[in-house]
């Protein structure tokens, strides 16, 4: 893939929405273990929105773990957060915004997520990888495909640059990779259905 992995998840101030996670908590949480969230069975390396616990010095993005979740590189860092910044809940299809009082520090910043009307027109569809698979057919017939993304143990997850990482057809909405990944990686496409 080109860009690296910090271009495409760690700069904040160039992105107003952050790649998506599989859950965000609607209450406090153990920031650690494998656990159900919601519904959903987070795995270790899953991205999570932690968005409501009871200490707000603790909420953003983690990546779980078997043991104790460390903050996602595109959450760990001053400059990786700006005030206003959208996740997107890839189980939910709802899109949060994180509100804040002056500069992001992780552990010292209060942040606050709220859902936000933006999200009430976005589409989620996700597509679960075969090993070698570089063509994926959308179910949605939407026009409004905006963004690429990719969730996996085996991938620096993240959103994919057009046309460095993927082609897509409007026309007969299909994906095309510019190269495989493994068996089970997710592919994760963003639409408006406006």
């Amino acid at each position: 893939m080109a860009g690296s992995f910090q271009t495409r998840l760690g700069d904040s101030p160039e992105e107003g929405i952050k790649s998506p996670v599989v859950i965000a908590t609607q209450s406090n949480i153990t920031l650690s273990g494998t656990q159900t969230i919601e519904t959903v069975a987070v795995l270790a390396g899953n991205r999570v929105l932690v968005r409501a616990q009871t200490d707000p010095l603790e909420n953003g993005i983690y990546n779980v773990a078997a043991g104790a979740w460390t903050r996602s590189t595109d959450w760990n860092r001053a400059d990786d957060v700006v005030n206003g910044v959208l996740v997107v809940d890839a189980f939910t299809s709802k899109i949060y915004q994180a509100l804040f009082s002056g500069e992001y520090q992780p552990d010292i910043t209060s942040v606050q997520f709220n859902q936000s009307d933006v999200g009430a027109a976005v589409v989620t569809e996700r597509t679960t990888l075969t090993d070698g698979q570089v063509v994926v057919n959308l179910i949605n017939t939407i026009p409004n495909w905006v963004s690429f993304y990719l969730s996996g143990l085996n991938v620096d997850n993240g959103r994919l640059d057009d046309p460095d990482d993927y082609s897509y057809n409007a026309g007969l909405h299909r994906v095309t990779l510019t190269e495989s990944y493994p068996a089970g990686t997710v592919l994760i496409a963003v639409a408006s259905d406006t």
